[in-house]
């Protein structure tokens, strides 16, 4: 350490930093402590991140600071581009004390918190300038609430899609249906707004042990418009709006062999029960989920052959990252005849949305 400033190792250690980044973050870090608002901003952010877990406030108070340090803040604009790194820095100490403290590895902390070089080379990527943004999801992983076991990551939380998911104890089968009150245009999917004279309203009721709704296509992740029926006694509920679940996340450093996610999930399981957070069900919501990349990669591409291990529901919220995660950031504004070609998932997807192809992210269940 120098002074109460986390060392440069430490922080290589951890976040995978570098001195570039390292250096301006420290400098603004240092004006932040001798600074009135800026003493406090980290002090309410530490308080934020690391005993209420509440990273949508601590985000806030994030970018409340950056306005602050664009302003006041002598080396412009170099502290509004570290501002979140430097308040990175200030928790790291902290925030390895408390996962070592819950019982996590040092091996799973230091793997957590390398998401911090992801963004890193994103922001450098987006701005050529050193730097690091998201302020909300890389807050995220200060708090241990996610944890990056192999090649997954794993965030305990509260299920809030409109579906109930349930397990058939007779054969294991799922069986997802709509919350009430859902409304969906003709293709299946959510309606967020407009008007759309072919949409239905999802209908939800228990009646004498049996529930009735819109089941989901858990192949094409689609709203169906028929409604089906199940017995209570035959089926279990494994997750509903407001039960604990496991968001698992993808982060974007490598191959996603099956190999490699199989060994994820087998160490990712006793992990997570011996912390008590253990759910019987994971969730996903990814471009990787889409059915149509059945359409855009190779049959039996790594990325297929993962999208293909879930059970799909639709997403509420309309769009995709598909573009720029796979032709690069900032290609989603670009049309489709503009796309790049150099690999074949570019030159894939290219043709599909040429045809007129739609692509979307997906939400998922995995039964562990």
């Amino acid at each position: 350490m120098t002074g109460d400033i986390c060392d440069f190792a430490l922080c290589e250690r951890y976040f995978g930093i570098t001195a570039d980044l390292y250096e301006p973050a420290v400098r603004l870090l240092a004006w932040l402590h001798e600074d009135q608002v800026g003493r406090e901003s980290l002090s309410g952010i530490a308080e934020l991140v690391l005993r209420r877990k509440n990273v949508s406030a601590a985000a806030a108070l994030v970018e409340r600071l950056r306005s602050h340090v664009a302003v006041f803040y002598p080396v412009r604009p170099e502290g509004s581009n570290v501002t979140l790194a430097a308040v990175m820095v200030d928790l790291l100490p902290s925030s390895v004390a408390s996962m070592r403290s819950a019982g996590v590895p040092d091996d799973i902390v230091r793997a957590t918190l390398r998401d911090f070089a992801i963004w890193a080379d994103v922001h450098r990527e987006k701005t050529g300038r050193p730097g690091i943004s998201e302020t909300e999801w890389n807050l995220l992983s200060l708090t241990g609430n996610i944890l990056r076991i192999g090649r997954l990551q794993y965030e305990s939380t509260v299920f809030l899609e409109p579906y109930y998911v349930c397990r058939d104890t007779r054969d294991g089968g799922l069986v997802i249906l709509a919350a009430d009150g859902v409304r969906v245009s003709v293709a299946g999917l959510p309606l967020a707004a407009g008007d759309d004279s072919r949409a239905f309203v999802t209908r939800l009721r228990f009646d004498d042990g049996v529930i009735a709704g819109n089941p989901i296509d858990t192949e094409r992740g689609v709203i169906r418009r028929e409604t089906a029926s199940l017995r209570t006694d035959d089926h279990d509920l494994l997750l509903a709006p407001g039960m604990p679940a496991t968001n698992i996340h993808i982060p974007a450093d490598g191959p996603l062999t099956p190999e490699l996610v199989d060994y994820s999930i087998a160490q990712a399981k006793p992990l997570l029960d011996k912390l008590g957070r253990f759910t019987p069900v994971g969730v996903c919501e990814s471009w990787l989920l889409d059915p149509a990349l059945d359409r855009i990669a190779r049959p039996n591409s790594n990325i297929c052959r993962f999208m293909h291990r879930f059970a799909k529901f639709p997403n509420a919220t309309p769009g995709s990252a598909i573009v720029d995660r796979v032709c690069g950031w900032g290609t989603n504004a670009l049309p489709p005849e503009k796309l790049p070609e150099r690999t074949g998932l570019q030159r894939g997807l290219k043709r599909y949305l040429l045809a007129g192809g739609t692509v979307r992210d997906v939400g998922d269940i995995l039964v562990w």
